[in-house]
């Protein structure tokens, strides 16, 4: 893939990734810490799990596209507790860190 390529993809991605994030925003504003952590059944998630899990994915998933190393503990993701507060804050890293990636096809 050429670099103009690599460029339109990389948008794609971070405008598809915005839109998530907005809409994880949306539904982790305002709710307690109850809800959030609150599991339908014991082996379901909760929606702090589930935003957790979504940017874990999210985050070696463009590590790998990049062909950039990743380590992940993804059985920690599933462990997650969380207020609103602390969601929203990793929300705004990962939508900061996809506008500060750079974006260049590896040799």
């Amino acid at each position: 893939m050429d670099e103009a390529g690599v460029r339109t993809l990389a948008d794609t991605f971070r405008g598809l990734f915005h839109v998530l994030h907005d809409g994880f925003r949306k539904q982790v504003r305002g709710l307690d810490h109850g809800t959030l952590n609150w599991r339908p059944l014991p082996k379901a998630n909760s929606i702090a799990v589930l935003v957790t899990h979504s940017l874990g994915s999210e985050r070696e998933m463009l590590r790998s596209v990049r062909l950039v190393a990743t380590e992940r503990d993804r059985e920690s993701e599933f462990r997650v507790e969380a207020e609103a507060e602390d969601l929203l804050a990793v929300l705004d890293q990962a939508t900061m860190g996809m506008r500060a990636s750079t974006w260049r096809r590896s040799s």
